[in-house]
């Protein structure tokens, strides 16, 4: 209202309207942002993600070549071209574009989340053990530029690779991987009792799925005692909430386990689709397709949402 001209407050306000499902007003918004702004690409590429929302690819694909056409340097214009052909089930395709982007990105958080886009078609084409030798590959470029805490990666997303396909054991080792990173790093992050708390409830978990409940619930006691000692923030509650639900899933005690999403309130693709998922082995499949459908509209082709799609479509 006050200035109508505010690029930055109308694109997230765009965002905003996505996130409520109030899809005209959204692109009402977006197309407003590109006729405000016609030389900023970023006008482009947030329309092209609410297009992808909308599975409108073809309309989605001409907006990112505007992009690349209003600023030849927008090098990850080829990620998300690639992030496209993977909307559209094109994985070879995406993941050819996602190399070429990596030829040409030096920006280590970009490189990141192209990765972890590439990681996604990986995933997609059943190619599991490429997966994890990708993540091993970026945790050594992270290692490299001393971005310790993205380093994580490498044992964080393989572990819930291992976790939706069942294979505890793996989850087990990458548990056990991402716990003595940290303890050899904790000089490193900026937040090390963070870190430790996160690492210990991941072992909990892998110990509880394993079969370990006495190990698995000695973990758990001690990463819920560091919430009170260690004055955590909040966030650390909602992940020790998440791991508790995770643990009544596989112990088959879905209706504690709803119980625990419930408390954790968390804005997660991982713990969305585990939430649903407790509601449908409970008996309650309309609440379990609400969440879900949450899940679906996703506008970005990060590796959670390969996860939780090829859980959701049968994969």
């Amino acid at each position: 209202e006050l200035d109508p001209n505010h690029i930055i407050s109308l694109n997230r306000l765009g965002y905003y309207y996505v996130r409520r499902k109030m899809f005209d007003l959204a692109e009402q918004t977006f197309k407003q942002y590109i006729a405000i702004a016609p030389h900023v690409a970023n006008a482009y590429d947030s329309y092209a993600e609410f297009l992808i929302t909308r599975q409108r690819y073809d309309e989605s694909f001409v907006l990112l070549e505007k992009c690349m056409e209003v600023d030849p340097e927008w090098m990850v214009g080829y990620a998300k071209i690639g992030e496209l052909y993977a909307f559209k089930g094109m994985h070879k395709k995406a993941i050819e574009y996602y190399n070429h982007s990596l030829e040409l990105i030096e920006d280590l958080p970009t490189i990141r989340f192209v990765y972890n886009w590439k990681a996604a078609s990986l995933y997609s084409l059943g190619e599991y053990n490429n997966v994890i030798t990708l993540f091993d590959e970026l945790g050594e470029i992270m290692h490299s530029g001393e971005m310790y805490i993205f380093e994580l990666d490498r044992y964080e997303w393989p572990l819930h690779m291992s976790f939706f396909l069942g294979d505890f054991e793996q989850v087990l080792y990458f548990a056990h991987q991402y716990d003595n990173f940290v303890e050899r790093n904790l000089s490193n992050f900026p937040e090390p009792n963070a870190l430790r708390f996160t690492a210990k409830l991941r072992m909990a978990l892998a110990h509880g799925l394993v079969g370990n409940r006495i190990e698995s619930d000695r973990l758990l006691s001690l990463a819920g005692q560091m919430v009170f000692d260690l004055g955590l923030p909040a966030l650390a509650n909602k992940w020790y909430q998440t791991i508790l639900g995770w643990l009544e899933i596989h112990r088959g005690n879905y209706e504690q386990a709803i119980v625990c999403f419930e408390t954790d309130e968390f804005d997660l693709l991982l713990a969305k689709y585990w939430h649903g998922y407790a509601y449908q082995q409970a008996g309650y499949e309309e609440t379990a397709q609400e969440i879900y459908s949450e899940i679906r509209p996703y506008y970005t082709y990060t590796f959670p949402y390969a996860l939780c799609m090829g859980k959701l479509s049968g994969k």
